[in-house]
């Protein structure tokens, strides 16, 4: 079982919202909630707390090319559980993560920080959210109608804020 500093009711309601969003034709599947990526024990256990933010999670998250169906295969101990998402969301960067992305977004910047999102790199540990929606989408956010994209943000900037409260980082880098 992992622990995690996150309470139980944000992790239900969470995948409560997921199932609530899922049947609209924007919302990836198959796809899960992502409230973070990154290894959040370390996060929580150590002195400099770093938050990285987007706005939503890509699409890329669940297949490496337009040719591929959507899958969980950057998430394989994902079982549609409260307990195996944050399992998941903890574990991301220690099997598939979207390199292309991190790595060119925010990873050397993070370094200068004495900071990272990797395992294999002996900074702290930086966390990355989004703020406007826990869902991944397609088509991505800058294409989605407004009514799609105010549909996302009520619940997903508010899902972002309660998780913030709990994990209580220091520094908030916004994308």
């Amino acid at each position: 079982m992992v622990m995690t500093s996150l309470s139980k009711g944000l992790i239900e309601d969470i995948m409560a919202y997921y199932e609530k969003m899922n049947h609209y034709d924007f919302v990836v599947k198959p796809s899960l909630p992502i409230l973070f990526f990154g290894d959040i024990e370390s996060f929580v256990n150590q002195n400099k707390r770093i938050v990285t933010v987007a706005l939503n999670p890509s699409d890329k998250e669940f297949r490496s090319s337009h040719d591929e169906n959507y899958s969980y295969f950057r998430f394989p101990q994902y079982k549609k559980s409260g307990e195996t998402l944050i399992k998941s969301l903890n574990n991301y960067f220690k099997s598939r993560p979207y390199n292309g992305w991190f790595k060119s977004s925010f990873e050397t910047f993070l370094n200068g920080l004495t900071c990272s999102y990797y395992p294999d790199n002996p900074y702290d540990k930086v966390l990355h959210t989004d703020i406007g929606s826990p869902l991944a989408t397609n088509p991505t956010w800058g294409k989605l109608s407004q009514y799609q994209k105010s549909l996302l943000i009520k619940d997903g900037f508010e899902f972002w804020k309660r998780l913030m409260v709990e994990i209580k980082p220091q520094l908030i880098i916004l994308w």
